[in-house]
């Protein structure tokens, strides 16, 4: 079995900054508007204005447990950032990187028909998954939302979500499902989903990249940091991360 890592590009920071140039996306937060609503940030940003929490502190955040991070954020006024419920048939690892958000919602033949036009005009795969991926880059974890569907809910299967991995190095979130787990868990990526179903997506529309979404009773903003392990997922807000590596620093003192 091939390393995920060794096969994902170390195209560095500079294709962070680079990748999401196309960011004017399919619906919701531009550049200006991430920056006006994650005023806390203290780094960076990438082209699309995500937060650029830099891999020094992500790594330190694996030192961390999800029951840690939660206690320190809700100590800072953040008391909804946890959530529970998965199925993560790599429960021994954990998952760590910045949060790069789709959202799905309920067709409505009148809004997907002006959405896939828009989409269509700017050069993008007809395949909303592939449309998906195409934009993310080393270090992101896709944070997605399709209604906490199993059934009628998938992302994908096992080969577009293998180069979702090798786009990123890193496993996802997905509030929803996916297909063909055994081709999924040969490569060995920690993930997060509500279920599997060898059906189809149906019924659910692309409706947003690198917004804020909604998981489960997590408002979860394009940048966050994501920390899943055993007991869930939380999403930290960039100006808490280090907060929380040195909480986890100091536990283990």
């Amino acid at each position: 079995m091939f390393s995920i890592a060794q096969r994902c590009c170390p195209l560095g920071f500079a294709l962070l900054l680079t990748a999401a140039q196309a960011s004017a996306q399919l619906a919701g937060f531009g550049p200006d508007q991430l920056r006006k609503y994650t005023p806390l940030n203290p780094y960076e940003r990438l082209a699309d204005g995500r937060p650029a929490i830099p891999e020094y502190w992500l790594e330190r955040l694996r030192e961390a447990s999800t029951t840690l991070a939660q206690e320190v954020l809700a100590e800072h006024g953040y008391p909804n950032q946890f959530e529970g419920g998965w199925t993560n048939h790599e429960a021994g690892k954990k998952l760590v990187g910045r949060a790069f958000t789709a959202q799905f919602l309920p067709d409505r033949p009148d809004v997907m028909e002006i959405a896939e036009a828009d989409s269509k005009a700017r050069g993008e795969d007809a395949h909303p998954t592939k449309r998906v991926i195409d934009l993310l880059s080393p270090g992101d974890v896709l944070v997605a939302d399709i209604m906490g569907r199993v059934e009628k809910g998938q992302f994908g299967g096992d080969n577009l979500i293998l180069g979702l991995f090798l786009q990123t190095g890193r496993g996802f979130v997905i509030n929803g499902s996916f297909r063909d787990l055994d081709g999924v868990a040969e490569h060995g990526m920690p993930v997060f989903v509500r279920g599997y179903h060898p059906g189809v997506r149906e019924d659910a529309m692309l409706s947003g990249v690198n917004t804020p979404i909604r998981i489960g009773r997590v408002t979860v903003m394009p940048g966050d940091a994501v920390l899943g392990d055993r007991t869930g997922v939380v999403f930290i807000p960039p100006h808490l991360v280090e907060a929380v590596a040195r909480a986890a620093f100091e536990r283990r003192q």
